[in-house]
């Protein structure tokens, strides 16, 4: 399971590099400094905070009755807990005598849940292309 999650984490990663360059641009850069700001951040994120959510997700997930709702879920939550850390810390140092909604619920936490639920696709696609090899086999 360590070893597809591995294999996932930079497919869903240049996914999500190449989605958010486009969506979401940040200043006046190319589009190919764009995608080397976004993959500076998000790849080495995605390969060991992702994945270790990942994993963790999985294991939780799989002692449920509903273990997909379980694990999207819980790849959502650990995708906007990520950058609403952040956003806590940021109204804890700046901000404390604004609102808290604005810094937890930001385009970071949005970009956040998006590459969780890429990452999370990603894996489910490997993980139901390993079932139906191991059902052919059998």
């Amino acid at each position: 399971m360590l070893v597809r999650k591995l294999i996932a984490a930079p497919l869903a990663a240049a996914v999500a590099v190449l989605v958010l360059s486009l969506l979401i641009p940040i200043f006046d850069e190319t589009f190919l400094q764009r995608m080397l700001i976004y993959a500076l951040y998000i790849v080495p994120v995605m390969l060991t905070f992702g994945t270790a959510a990942s994993y963790f997700s999985e294991k939780l997930a799989v002692k449920t009755k509903y273990t997909e709702t379980v694990m999207i879920a819980l790849h959502v939550f650990f995708g906007w807990s990520f950058f609403a850390a952040y956003g806590l810390y940021d109204w804890l140092r700046w901000g404390m005598g604004t609102e808290l909604a604005p810094h937890l619920f930001n385009l970071l936490s949005i970009g956040g849940i998006f590459c969780a639920v890429t990452f999370y696709v990603t894996d489910s696609v490997f993980r139901l292309r390993k079932n139906e090899s191991a059902d052919v086999t059998e």
